[in-house]
């Protein structure tokens, strides 16, 4: 079993330095100019976010910007409605190979300082520094010996988000087929195989003093899941699942992608880093939306308010020297496991996060109610 996507080596949130201009001795700096294309209006706050190539952003990859240069509305330049553009530096960084993207938070939302205000929302604009405009592919920043500095970065941002972030509950786990339809279970089970084990996610708005995103039901910018029912061969057909062992078992790809990632023992205490990482895959039950149960059909694409996932007792082991081993069944650990919520456009949500925080919130006099299923209540116990 082989997973792509996993070339994260955690999942918690770690905010990006913001360093823009400090004298970092024996690092490098890469700096150019953000370009900005929108339809109407002017750009809001900019954030460039450079990440680790060996640690992508979603959709490629789960992982957190490694520096940060910010953008004040004001440094734009241009007509409204038009092409705009300002400015950006970074530095401090070291040998690698890098991803420079951009995030132009047109509705004063973003926050890098917490892990559920980090994204993209609908009508943000978002880009990156690309190969090339035609295929829109990001192109990589190799930086091979220190000190260097890496000018004329022009990173593009044009596309303007419709979709909202993919908020959350976990509302509880099913046998044999997705809620309502299954048999209500109250933990997953490794040691089960015959008969399929489901996560059932239920979208959700958000009401707080750094974020607000709609519920499902609104009209336009909902907060639900974006589906994807993949056929990219155009043969009427869903596509297999990309992992074979997956596919024989007639699972099929679409998106969102679903992960769980394990957090902590059945007794609460948190995973040590030092004994790597275990990330599993659940699969969106795609036969749930298809007929004789719903209305669409292999290529479509349209929001959900729930979200089935076919657990499967298998992980990936990510030691803390890259070694990747698959477990299975009773070899995978039990423990609480954190679920990870990844669309196609990138944008992300995963439980537990800083919303579900108490400690946090009492920091900030922020109301925890309404927020205890995004804390550790939202972890799933895997027996």
């Amino acid at each position: 079993m082989t997973f792509a996507l996993f070339l994260i080596a955690a999942c918690a949130y770690t905010p990006p330095i913001d360093s823009a201009n400090p004298d970092y001795p024996d690092t490098a700096g890469l700096s150019g100019t953000v370009l900005v294309s929108l339809t109407e209006g002017v750009p809001g706050r900019g954030h460039v976010l450079v990440y680790d190539l060996l640690n992508p952003p979603p959709p490629s990859g789960l992982g957190s910007p490694v520096d940060l240069a910010t953008i004040a509305p004001s440094e734009f330049e241009g007509a409204a409605g038009g092409v705009s553009s300002a400015p950006w530096a970074v530095a401090g960084l070291g040998l690698g190979s890098y991803l420079v993207t951009a995030l132009i938070d047109n509705d004063e939302n973003f926050s890098p300082f917490f892990d559920f205000a980090a994204g993209a929302t609908c009508g943000d604009t978002v880009g990156a520094y690309l190969t090339d405009l035609t295929t829109q592919a990001p192109a990589p920043v190799v930086i091979d010996s220190l000190p260097a500095q890496i000018d004329g970065l022009v990173v593009t941002a044009a596309k303007t988000l419709s979709t909202e972030r993919p908020a959350f509950d976990v509302e509880g786990f099913t046998l044999g087929a997705p809620a309502p339809f299954g048999t209500s279970a109250a933990t997953l089970d490794r040691s089960v195989t015959d008969t399929p084990q489901l996560v059932n996610l239920q979208s959700r708005a958000v009401n707080h003093p750094l974020l607000t995103l709609n519920g499902p039901e609104a009209e336009a910018c909902a907060s639900s899941f974006l589906v994807r029912l993949l056929d990219l061969d155009q043969d009427g057909e869903v596509d297999p699942h990309s992992n074979p062992s997956y596919a024989a078992l007639g699972l099929k790809s679409a998106y969102p992608k679903v992960y769980l990632i394990l957090a902590a023992d059945l007794q609460g205490n948190p995973v040590d880093p030092a004994a790597g990482r275990y990330v599993s895959e659940a699969v969106v039950a795609t036969d749930i939306f298809m007929a004789p149960y719903g209305e669409y059909v292999a290529g479509d694409s349209f929001l959900s308010p729930t979200l089935p996932a076919v657990f499967l007792p298998a992980a990936l082991h990510i030691a803390a020297d890259g070694t990747e081993t698959v477990v299975q069944g009773p070899d995978m650990p039990a423990g609480l496991w954190a679920t990870v919520v990844v669309q196609d456009t990138g944008q992300i949500w995963v439980v537990p996060n800083d919303l579900g925080d108490v400690a946090l919130a009492e920091q900030y006099g922020w109301d925890t109610e309404g927020f205890a299923s995004q804390g550790p209540a939202g972890l799933i116990p895997i027996q």
